[in-house]
């Protein structure tokens, strides 16, 4: 899902209806641990490695964690119910459909302008 989806109510409900999920969240969301510690996700990066927690908090929520770096140098921080160290490939299908969807859209076919219904 898209990062606009955010929020605690979201994710809990989520949780709840034990509905699978993978999502990609902002560098400043923490991490908390069992025992109330709060991390940063950029804070516990190290050069070249990926991080994987297992049943932390985030939001309040209770999730599995990726970190790693993407092909830009961006920090890639995932979070969902699978294994964390499958995040990273979820995501990545998750990002072809997204590349596929805007060049249907505005970065090629402007299906949205063709008016079709059916």
């Amino acid at each position: 899902m898209d990062r606009e989806f955010i929020g605690y109510k979201w994710l809990r409900w989520l949780n709840k209806e034990d509905i699978s999920f993978c999502l990609r969240v902002p560098k400043h969301h923490h991490i908390t641990l069992d025992d109330g510690t709060h991390l940063k996700a950029e804070d516990i990066m190290e050069k070249g490695k990926k991080i994987y927690l297992r049943d932390v908090f985030v939001n309040w929520v209770r999730v599995n964690v990726s970190i790693s770096i993407d092909t830009n140098g961006d920090l890639l921080y995932l979070i969902g119910t699978p294994n964390p160290n499958e995040l990273g490939g979820i995501y990545k299908k998750r990002w072809t459909i997204e590349v596929f969807f805007q060049t249907l859209k505005a970065r090629g076919f402007n299906m949205e302008n063709s008016c079709l219904r059916e």
